[in-house]
């Protein structure tokens, strides 16, 4: 009845309905209202009376509404004079929200560490901490419960190791054309060229870090590979997921903090 009373809404005002829901389905088709087959002819005007409903209540509640706002209206307008000391209410009220909004931010903090704090428990219950932090492989797979199944390993210095290697080749880019560029800037470039090339950089540590990401996957990363495929003449040597990748990346990144 719901869905029939929806569609009827999309008919014309004066549309004359008919008594059988063999005769109205071709109309709501026509409006592209698409209804179960298993509509009875009952539901008709179940469904009309139900938006005549509808209607009339949308009409109360327009009416309730604009009463409302009046009334409030003019009780604020008899509440506007010197005793009312509206700064000091206004003040209040900022200050409440004020708080309330700092108490979110610490509470969502608070969340945040418990969560990771419980799931590090249920993690480590899992997996040994000496076979975490002096573990070689990175492998992470989770059995499924009673499958009797391989289970992952989770070493964690293949993690540390992959992530100096990507520091060390994002410092190869940012540090010399960081370093170039503010020597440069400082002592050769026009007030004309630094007035547009300064914000250029700096708007560059505006950037999300997930954009970042998503140039670095969508874009950069099948741009190396089909170049190094053309060079070596189809065989690529810098894949689309690469360390090099990450690094250059992370290195332009990195450009305004040097």
């Amino acid at each position: 009845v719901k869905s029939l009373a929806k569609g009827l809404r999309q008919l014309d005002a004066n549309t004359q309905l008919p008594a059988s829901f063999a005769e109205l389905q071709p109309l709501l088709a026509a409006k592209g209202v698409a209804l179960a087959t298993d509509t009875q002819d009952y539901m008709i005007p179940i469904a009309v009376e139900a938006n005549a409903v509808q209607g009339r209540l949308g009409m109360i509640g327009a009416v309730v509404t604009l009463a409302l706002s009046i009334a409030g209206a003019f009780y604020a307008l008899r509440q506007v004079a010197p005793r009312a000391r509206a700064r000091n209410n206004v003040e209040r009220l900022m200050l409440w929200g004020l708080l309330a909004a700092s108490t979110i931010a610490i509470l969502t903090t608070v969340g945040i560490v418990l969560s990771m704090l419980f799931q590090t428990i249920q993690f480590f219950e899992s997996v040994s901490p000496a076979s975490f932090f002096f573990g070689t492989v990175w492998d992470p797979r989770f059995a499924a419960a009673g499958s009797g199944g391989s289970q992952g390993q989770f070493g964690l210095i293949p993690l540390l190791a992959g992530t100096l290697y990507i520091a060390f080749v994002a410092l190869l880019v940012a540090v010399p054309v960081g370093l170039m560029s503010a020597v440069y800037m400082a002592e050769y470039a026009s007030p004309k060229v630094r007035s547009v090339v300064k914000p250029a950089l700096e708007l560059l540590a505006g950037i999300p870090t997930i954009v970042y990401g998503i140039f670095a996957v969508v874009t950069l990363g099948p741009f190396l590979r089909d170049l190094s495929a053309a060079l070596t003449g189809g065989s690529p040597f810098i894949q689309g997921q690469s360390i090099f990748t990450a690094g250059l990346v992370m290195g332009v990144m990195l450009i305004p903090v040097v």
